[in-house]
């Protein structure tokens, strides 16, 4: 947040939320678009005069002076309630204003599309549309600034936090709460699991979840659960990394908690921690939550389906294939997408128009989106669901989490997972990575690619997204969409000498952050991959 073109700031939102209703209008028509309206909500984002709910305001005039109705929420919104409500109230898009995890110097505009369809985040080609059509109207379409008490005194505008509130947390209920009656019966007087909400706006909604599920309440980490735009404990809020979570981590172990549940800022993401028998703490990866929750879905499946009908879940093409080892032996269907649930709850929206019922969607960073509640990552219902399976473990099982994840390994195989990232701060750089990584030859300007001689494994197959290539298939064609200005290159590795050995590597140019990201997986230790990891360096 800040002043210029190159900052978000009153302009530069005026001018995104009038791209969007540009282009919205064209594609809809005026009178769809006016009748539908647009679904606006806000986090607790504040920079000097800067600020979430101002910029909701902003945009909420924006839309009203082409005459569309406009459904904004009251007080800070958890990200996930916003495209709720755009799919339950059949909107024709939503804006929430946040920058999720970001540091505090940052904002954003997230964008909903058509609710009547999927309401989840748009793809290609309506974001290359909207872009177009902001540079088309740089210029304010009418005399802005009134302010938020103006925009909810407009007649356009109406409020729909209660109602779409209570209708979030019965669908919260009605689709992932399995076990309520065994849930109140839990002891409620040392409370085992820890909150944090990391300084944003998660903790009324996750405690709101626990009592719809008949669940103990949680303790809260106390420097952490209140609104608080300056996150005065962390550098980047982001529960992702372990040493967001040490304060969470130290509160839980003073009171005796087992576990520590954690929502990033705006609540749509979930990481976990669980203290283990030893007195250590175990910080689940975005991959071993995603096993879990997978295992508890298709479990709660089989007793509501009896193994019939035709579910399927999904992740990303860089998330662990051990999902798709659970799939082959379980008995789900498994489908993989591009990164981001904008590809993994489109995708899924297609899914059910096919007839298949889909449990979960995944990405490995800690983004999970549980049943149909909601079209994008939740980690309020996360959070609520894991609990439930922690405390059903616990009681049916005498088992914990780390303990569970352990019996998967064993039953579907051990995939050993590491990331890392490089920082590239111009396209010469990014290309000259893929260029090392593709082994260019000099003289042709072909690609050979590389193999791992570190752990002696040669080089399988090939999925190069920018050419539109992928050697595993007959056709040569990825079945994956392709784009000549991304970058994304996934090597498959083996070994002749050992049976079963394997290793899989993306890499992938981030769309959000100027860093190359490199994921690797694969049959090995952990040292193994350490050196697998050292030779990739080398090359680059």
């Amino acid at each position: 947040m800040g002043a210029g073109p190159t900052r978000l700031n009153e302009t530069t939102v005026m001018q995104a939320a009038q791209g969007v209703v540009s282009h919205l209008m064209s594609h809809l028509g005026e009178a769809e678009c006016r009748e539908r309206g647009v679904v606006i909500g806000y986090d607790h984002r504040r920079s000097g005069e800067l600020s979430s709910e101002g910029f909701a305001a902003l945009a909420a005039e924006v839309c009203m002076e082409r005459g569309l109705r406009v459904m904004l929420f009251e007080g800070f919104t958890h990200t996930p309630l916003v495209p709720f409500a755009v799919r339950e109230l059949g909107a024709a898009a939503g804006l929430m204003m946040t920058a999720s995890h970001n540091p505090a110097a940052d904002n954003g505009v997230k964008v909903y599309w058509d609710g009547a369809q999927s309401g989840a985040q748009l793809l290609s080609p309506h974001d290359e549309a909207i872009s177009r059509c902001i540079a088309r109207e740089l210029e304010p379409w009418g005399a802005y600034g009134g302010g938020a008490a103006a925009v909810r005194a407009n007649a356009l505008c109406s409020d729909p936090t209660a109602a779409m509130s209570e209708r979030y947390f019965e669908e919260l209920r009605r689709q992932l709460c399995r076990r309520r009656p065994q849930n109140a019966a839990l002891p409620r007087e040392q409370p085992l699991i820890m909150y944090t909400g990391m300084h944003g706006v998660g903790l009324p909604f996750a405690a709101r979840a626990f009592e719809e599920f008949a669940l103990p309440p949680f303790a809260q980490c106390a420097e952490q659960c209140q609104p608080d735009p300056t996150f005065p404990t962390v550098d980047k809020p982001n529960p992702e990394h372990a040493p967001a979570l040490k304060l969470a981590v130290e509160a839980a172990e003073r009171c005796g908690a087992l576990l520590v549940l954690a929502n990033d800022p705006d609540a749509d993401r979930l990481a976990v921690a669980e203290r283990q028998n030893d007195g250590a703490w175990h910080h689940f990866t975005g991959d071993q939550i995603g096993a879990l929750l997978a295992d508890w879905e298709w479990q709660n499946y089989r007793v509501r389906e009896g193994g019939g009908g035709r579910p399927v879940m999904l992740n990303t093409a860089v998330s662990s294939t051990m999902l798709a080892a659970m799939a082959n032996d379980l008995g789900f269907a498994r489908e993989e997408t591009l990164t981001g649930f904008k590809w993994l709850c489109n995708r899924a929206h297609e899914l059910r128009k096919d007839g298949m019922e889909v449990l979960l969607s995944y990405e490995e960073a800690i983004g999970f989106c549980l049943a149909d509640v909601v079209p994008d990552k939740d980690g309020v219902g996360g959070a609520a669901t894991f609990a439930e399976m922690w405390f059903s473990l616990r009681e049916t099982a005498s088992t914990n989490a780390l303990q569970h994840f352990e019996k998967l390994v064993a039953r579907h195989g051990r995939f050993t997972r590491s990331s890392w990232s490089r920082a590239c701060h111009t396209q010469d750089e990014v290309d000259a990575v893929f260029a090392s990584m593709r082994d260019v030859d000099a003289a042709s300007g072909a690609p050979r690619y590389n193999s791992l001689a570190s752990c002696g494994m040669e080089l399988l197959s090939v999925r190069d997204l920018k050419n539109g290539f992928d050697s595993s298939k007959d056709d040569g064609v990825p079945r994956l969409p392709c784009d000549p200005e991304v970058e994304m290159l996934t090597l498959r590795y083996g070994s002749a000498a050992e049976e079963g050995a394997s290793a899989t590597l993306t890499i992938r140019a981030s769309g959000t952050e100027p860093l190359v990201k490199f994921y690797l997986e694969g049959s090995f230790d952990e040292h193994a991959a350490g050196l697998v990891q050292e030779e990739i360096e080398g090359l680059l």
